[in-house]
């Protein structure tokens, strides 16, 4: 005899999006031309992998592969109609030590905490020779400010619901933007 469901239905809608394919998960820019534009959020994770032909793997030193470094970090994908923030959603950004080293030259330059970049994919699927253009696209204001805190605060009360492997599978927002402790944010 089959034991009846008992679900309460709780957990309904974390199912749902634990049983999303992790690609959902990050970024993708696919083809020529296609741009985004993100708020670079937390702090950048790194990991060294090869490619095994199909996929990446992590790499050790018994693997018998030459390493490869890529770094993960979370941006908050925006729009921009007017001088009007919107927030369309999180989601992971990896790539290798060449796209991040811009990065890094852009955060110099402008402060990645104060800025929405745009960033445009250069190359065709599948083109080993792909480059990406990161511009700063737009300034943010006070306004602006609260809405990616809140957005922060709301993804750091999942984590600490959920766990580390709920939503992404390293740290997910440094503790501060542009001064603000979320510290005392937190609910």
């Amino acid at each position: 005899m089959a034991k009846p469901d008992k679900a309460s239905g709780v957990f309904d809608n974390l199912d749902k999006e634990m049983e999303k394919s992790t690609d959902e998960r990050f970024l993708k820019l696919e083809n020529d031309g296609d741009r985004k534009l993100v708020y670079f959020s937390g702090e950048p994770y790194v990991r060294y992998v090869f490619w095994d032909g199909q996929q990446y793997q992590d790499w050790t030193e018994n693997c018998g592969q030459k390493k490869s470094m890529r770094v993960a970090m979370n941006v908050i994908i925006c729009e921009v109609e007017g001088k009007q923030l919107e927030i369309q959603g999180v989601k992971v950004l990896e790539q290798g030590k060449r796209f991040f080293q811009n990065v890094s030259k852009r955060d110099k330059k402008y402060g990645i905490r104060d800025w929405i970049f745009e960033i445009e994919r250069s190359g065709d699927k599948g083109d080993t020779d792909t480059s990406y253009d990161i511009d700063a696209e737009y300034e943010l204001s006070d306004i602006d400010r609260e809405k990616l805190l809140a957005v922060m605060k709301r993804m750091i009360n999942i984590k600490l619901r959920y766990g580390d492997d709920y939503i992404f599978h390293f740290s997910l927002f440094t503790p501060y933007l542009s001064g603000l402790t979320l510290t005392k944010y937190i609910i």
